[in-house]
Order: C-alpha cells, then structure tokens, then sequence
C-alpha cells in the first residue's frame, strides 16, 4: 500500500510540475514586454498591447505601428506588425500580426568549397 502510495504522488508532482520542451520559443516580441517579464497587461501606451490586452489600445494617443522582428537560435525568427487607428465617431481600431515560422533567407547559398 505504501509503494502505491508513493508511486501515485511520484505520478502526480511529475505532471504537475513538468516543463515543456519547447518552452524556450516562447518569447515576447514587443523589447518592452520581453523587459517587463510578459507583465505588460497594464501598458496602455504601445500598440503591441494588442497582443496582451486588446482593450489598452483604447487609451492609445495619435496613429502608432510597431515593426520587430528577433533573430533567435538556429535560424528560428520571429516578426511582428501592430498597428492601431482611431476613426471619428466610431473608436479605435487595431491590428496585430505576428509569425514564429522559420523564414527563408534569400540570397544566402551553401557551398563546400
């Protein structure tokens, strides 16, 4: 009963604990959230916002539009675009797109010489 036991809280702190393998791509794209830990839920002044909390994009002063893009390990890059508008009489609008798929570099050939 005692091996059963202990077997079973073996299984149970194993699962409940395990880290996933892939946990290192797994990166903020915004240089200011990455600075922040990923707390940027409060940010109410950049537009990656949109990523964490969409509506801090309603406290977003003129027309702002984000670029990044992070050249990590082994040829893995990450790009990001983030924009937001405000139209008379409607509200604010805004848009996010970001990739984590590997890129293909152009230009760059392999030889063996």
């Amino acid at each position: 009963m005692k091996i059963r036991l202990l077997i079973f809280f073996f299984l149970v702190s194993t699962l409940t604990f395990a880290q996933t393998t892939y946990e290192f791509l797994r990166m903020d794209l915004s240089p200011r959230a990455a600075g922040l830990a990923g707390s940027f839920v409060s940010a109410n002044d950049d537009p990656d916002v949109i990523f964490y909390n969409p509506a801090g994009l309603a406290y977003i002063d003129n027309t702002p539009v984000s670029l990044t893009y992070v050249n990590h390990l082994l040829d893995i890059n990450f790009a990001g675009i983030s924009g937001s508008k405000n139209f008379e009489g409607i509200g604010r609008f805004g848009a996010g797109l970001k990739s984590s798929a590997e890129f293909i570099k152009a230009g760059r050939k392999t030889s063996s010489h």
